[in-house]
């Protein structure tokens, strides 16, 4: 058989180890802060990593992986709307705007280094950081759902040849 839902399964499980790998290390080795949303979503491809791993060794894992990488998905668009201003995000991660109550007030809120998840805190080729998982998310959302449907007409056809 050419088509082997495992050699999919694999690819999911490389691709997300990536993406967690760099969002780490984009932390620790440039410096990179990431928000609250970008943390939410490094955590989500750890969780598609281990549920393939899982899924490789045993075969009632593989639906909760289809269920990883769509979660993953669908969390980086409320994520990407939350950073292009699409919809509000959590109020503890979003830049409230400067206020001229008092002057010590002003000097607090313009050293603030905290880091917004409504703002771009990373561009990679110049688009953002967070589009670029979302894009990610959607590839590998798509390389599941096809390698899913595939398995299931092979088996489908292997039944149909038996009988």
């Amino acid at each position: 058989m050419l088509f082997k839902l495992r050699t999919a399964i694999i690819v999911v499980l490389c691709v997300a180890l990536a993406m967690f790998l760099a969002s780490v290390s984009s932390e620790l080795i440039m410096g990179i802060r990431p928000c609250q949303l970008c943390l939410i979503t490094r955590y989500l491809y750890l969780s598609i990593a281990v549920v393939t791993a899982v899924s490789l060794r045993w075969a009632g894992a593989k639906v909760i992986v289809l269920a990883a990488v769509f979660w993953t998905f669908a969390f980086g668009v409320y994520h990407l709307g939350v950073e292009s201003h699409w919809w509000a995000g959590p109020q503890s991660c979003v830049a409230k705007l400067p206020t001229l109550d008092t002057m010590n007030e002003l000097a607090d809120q313009i050293s603030d280094t905290k880091t917004y998840c409504d703002k771009v805190n990373w561009r990679i080729f110049g688009v953002s950081s967070t589009l670029w998982s979302c894009a990610i998310a959607a590839l590998l959302l798509w390389i599941i759902s096809v390698a899913y449907t595939l398995d299931f007409y092979m088996r489908k056809l292997e039944r149909a040849q038996k009988n």
